[in-house]
This record gives structure tokens, C-alpha cells and sequence, in this order.
């Protein structure tokens, strides 16, 4: 059994695959990555090359981990609000109100969609901002105010969408 010691912010299967080494057979104890089945020299090399490029094995793994976590909360956000099926009814009522000239039928149903772009823009910002972030502790303290993104949600529905016939 090989042995190195880690950090509390290190991407220990990072480590692992590096040394050739199966997440199964590792083991953490304290601050020592230990595992079964790979040299100690192997181990140490593969913590040496993770050392050595922390961006690739360790900050470009927490940013894209980051980035679906904030993206799939905003994802749930908008979806808890208006479901997938109902957003596809919108966009069949928006797409006919215009070939209609139903104004303000459009006008009604685009504050939902000026509402999920500003969602989207969020994401976007937020994924702006972990591309920048050059630490670990930086990335973690990237995040979003849902609260701010569901306050200005336009509550909009069907029934009075197909309510205006201008």
C-alpha cells in the first residue's frame, strides 16, 4: 500500500486516475491518500504531476462542478415555476400570437421570456466569474441569488395569455 499526504481541497480521484490507480481501492485517512495496488513511487509521481498543474487536475474540474451546480438550480427554479410542457405551450401561443398580429398576446407572454433570459444571463454571469476565479476558495464563493431571480418572476399563465385577444 502507497501512501501520500493531501490537502482538504484536493481532487483525490484526480490523484488516482493519475497514478493508475481505482477509486475502490483508496482510502483516506486524516490528511493520507492511501492505495492499494500502485508503487509508492508511482503515487508520488502522480501527486507531482497534480501538483505541478493544479489548474488542469484540480480548479477546471471545480469550475465545471461549480457551474452545473449553480446552472441546474437555476434550471429547477425556472422549471419549479413553468414546467418544461408548459414552456413548449407558451412558445406554440407566443409563435401563433405573432403570425396573428396578436400584440399584445406576444407582449404578455414575452415578459416570461425576457424572464428566462434573465435567468439564463445569470448563468452566464455566474459561469463568467468562475472562469476568473484563480482558487479554490474563489470558485466556492461564486454563486447566485435565487431569491433576487424569483422576485421577478411575471407569473405568467396560459389561462390569461389566451385571455388577451387584443
Amino acid at each position: 500500500m502507497s501512501a501520500v499526504t493531501i490537502q482538504p481541497n484536493d481532487n483525490v480521484a484526480a490523484i488516482i486516475e493519475l497514478a493508475g490507480g481505482v477509486p475502490e481501492l483508496a482510502v483516506i485517512q486524516g490528511n493520507q491518500l492511501l492505495l492499494n495496488g500502485i508503487d509508492q513511487s508511482v503515487l508520488e509521481t502522480a501527486q507531482a504531476t497534480y501538483n505541478a498543474d493544479r489548474e488542469t487536475y484540480q480548479l477546471e474540474p471545480l469550475r465545471a462542478e461549480r457551474e452545473r451546480f449553480i446552472s441546474e438550480r437555476i434550471a429547477q427554479l425556472v422549471e419549479s415555476r413553468y414546467p418544461v410542457y408548459r414552456l413548449q405551450m407558451f412558445n406554440a401561443i407566443y409563435t401563433h400570437a405573432i403570425r396573428h398580429g396578436l400584440d399584445n398576446r406576444a407582449d404578455y407572454i414575452e415578459t416570461l421570456l425576457t424572464w428566462v433570459s434573465s435567468a439564463t444571463s445569470v448563468a452566464l454571469t455566474a459561469k463568467a466569474a468562475l472562469i476568473g476565479a484563480p482558487t479554490v476558495d474563489g470558485i466556492m464563493l461564486v454563486d447566485v441569488n435565487l431569491d433576487s431571480l424569483a422576485a421577478t418572476d411575471p407569473q405568467v399563465t396560459l389561462e390569461a395569455a389566451l385571455g388577451i385577444s387584443d
